[in-house]
C-alpha cells in the first residue's frame, strides 16, 4: 500500500527497473536523504506490473532534486541478442562494422529505437511537466563486453536463446545510440543528463565485471553505490 504522507527528502530516484542498483546499495548503506520509487512494485506491490506515473506522485513526495531512470533497456532488447539476419551498422562516432553482417542504415535504426524508448522519455516529459525542481535522466549503464556461463537473460529473451548473443562491438554502437536519443530529449525539455560513471567502464567502454549485475542489462550494488557518489556530488546534499 502506498503510503500518503507526502516525503520532503531532498532527493527521490524514480524510474523503472534501473532503480534495482540504487535500491540494493542503499539498502546496504541506508542514507535518509533519498526517496527511491521504482514504478513496477510501488504503485502495484502485488503484481509489480505498473509502468504508469500517476499525477499524484507530487502529493506523495516534493523532493530538491530528482533523478530519473525511466526505461534503459530498450537497446538491449533491440540487440543484446542476434537478429534472424546478423546485422551491424556505422555511427557517426565510431565506422567499424563487423564482417559477415549485413549493413543497415543508421537512420533507420535509430528511428526504430527511438520509438521503442517513448514511453520512457513520455514519463520524463511527464514528470518534468509535474515538478519544478531539477531533474536529471540517468544513464543506462554500458553494456558488458562478454556475457559470463552464470549470466542469465530476462524473461523477454528466453525464447531467442538459440540466436547467440550479438558482439560486443554492435551492442556498444546500440548503447550510444539510445544514449543520444536519451541526450537530445532531455536538452529539448530542460533536463540534466549523467552520463555512465567513467570508473565503472574499462578502456573500451564496456561495463566492468565488478559493476555487472547477474543479468547483461543491468548494474548491480556497486554500481548503484556509484550512481549514489554522482548524484550527491550534483545534488550537493
Amino acid at each position: 500500500m502506498v503510503n500518503n504522507t507526502t516525503s520532503r527528502r531532498p532527493i527521490l530516484v524514480i524510474g523503472n527497473s534501473h532503480t534495482t542498483a540504487i535500491a540494493a546499495a542503499l539498502q546496504a548503506t541506508p542514507d535518509e536523504r533519498f526517496d527511491l520509487v521504482n514504478l513496477a512494485s510501488y504503485f502495484d506491490p502485488v503484481n509489480r506490473r505498473n509502468k504508469v506515473l500517476p499525477p499524484t506522485i507530487v502529493e506523495l513526495f516534493q523532493p530538491r532534486q530528482i533523478f530519473a531512470t525511466f526505461g534503459g533497456s530498450e537497446h538491449s532488447v533491440l540487440g543484446l541478442l542476434e537478429a534472424p539476419v546478423k546485422f551491424d551498422f556505422m555511427t557517426p562516432a565510431d565506422s567499424g562494422l563487423e564482417p559477415g553482417r549485413e549493413r543497415i542504415n543508421f537512420a533507420l535504426l535509430r528511428a526504430t529505437l527511438a520509438q521503442a524508448m517513448q514511453n520512457g522519455l513520455n514519463h520524463l516529459r511527464h514528470l518534468r511537466k509535474l515538478y519544478d525542481c531539477p531533474i536529471t535522466h540517468l544513464c543506462t549503464p554500458a553494456p558488458f563486453r562478454d556475457l559470463d556461463p552464470d549470466h542469465v537473460l530476462p524473461r523477454v529473451f528466453q525464447e531467442n536463446l538459440h540466436l547467440g548473443v550479438s558482439p560486443a562491438s554492435v551492442r556498444r554502437k546500440l548503447h550510444w545510440t539510445h544514449s543520444e536519443i536519451a541526450r537530445e530529449t532531455c536538452r529539448e525539455i530542460g533536463v540534466d543528463f549523467m552520463e555512465v560513471p567513467p570508473e565503472s567502464l574499462d578502456a573500451d567502454g564496456y561495463l566492468l565485471a565488478r559493476y555487472r549485475s547477474k543479468d547483461p542489462t543491468h548494474g548491480n550494488h556497486r554500481y548503484g553505490a556509484l550512481m549514489i557518489k554522482h548524484m550527491l556530488e550534483l545534488a550537493d546534499a
